[in-house]
């Protein structure tokens, strides 16, 4: 899905001559659950999971704009890929819901609905950059975390905060 709707993006790590894939796709698992996902199923090569707006958590829930999102994983001898897609629709719905149904309230449309409109879709925008930005921090913390908490060097271009 295209934006809004979706994110992607990727991590690429190097990686430990120790490091087990297995103990990491298995953290990355466990913090998915920390935020009380609505439904997580576990493939051998990747995690998916439905979030959701409407449950109880609170907002500094990673999941709490994420309708869904899929995590894949490869590795080679040396390094662990990571490729990861969220989607917003849910958000979407959302807050372009508000300024419609105040639009069919009895007493009227404000004056104008267009300024509702831009911040409804500039709210919108603001939620979409920061869980983006967040997620992305969230899995690279838990990666890191799992193998021992020191921080690893990205391979490659992709470089996270």
């Amino acid at each position: 899905m295209p934006f809004p709707l979706s994110a992607y993006g990727s991590l690429e790590f190097q990686l430990p001559h120790h490091s087990n894939p297995e103990k990491l796709i298995a953290a990355v698992e466990a913090s998915l659950r920390d935020q009380s996902p609505s439904a997580i199923s576990r493939s051998p090569d990747g995690i998916s999971f439905h979030g959701s707006m409407f449950r109880f958590v609170t907002s500094r829930d990673q999941l709490v704009s994420i309708t869904s999102g899929l995590i894949r994983f490869s590795f080679t001898e040396d390094r662990m890929h990571l490729d990861y897609g969220i989607t917003f629709t849910q958000a979407v719905v959302f807050y372009l819901a508000i300024p419609t149904l105040l639009h069919f309230l009895p007493f009227g449309p404000p004056a104008s609905g267009f300024p509702l409109w831009q911040l409804c879709l500039f709210a919108f925008g603001i939620n979409y950059i920061y869980t983006c930005i967040r997620f992305r921090r969230f899995l690279r913390r838990t990666i890191e975390r799992a193998l021992g908490g020191a921080p690893l060097p990205t391979v490659g271009p992709t470089h996270d905060e």
